[in-house]
């Protein structure tokens, strides 16, 4: 258990989002380490769209140069 009280949930792609659509309350999702930045920000988008917390979201982005 997570210090939040969901229960992390290990997801490679977007597909595996699928179970948590109904136990959103419970589980969070947690991007594995190996997936590139253009599937985690899809992955970010669809978890948002269903509303599941994503525990790394933010991780592996190109910071813009200032």
């Amino acid at each position: 258990m997570l210090p939040s009280g969901f229960k992390p949930y290990l997801v490679h792609n977007v597909a595996e989002l699928e179970p948590l659509f109904t136990q959103n309350t419970v589980y969070a999702a947690v991007i594995a380490h190996s997936v590139g930045g253009a599937l985690r920000r899809k992955i970010e988008e669809a978890a948002a769209a269903k509303n599941i917390h994503v525990v790394n979201a933010g991780c592996r982005q190109k910071q813009e140069e200032q």
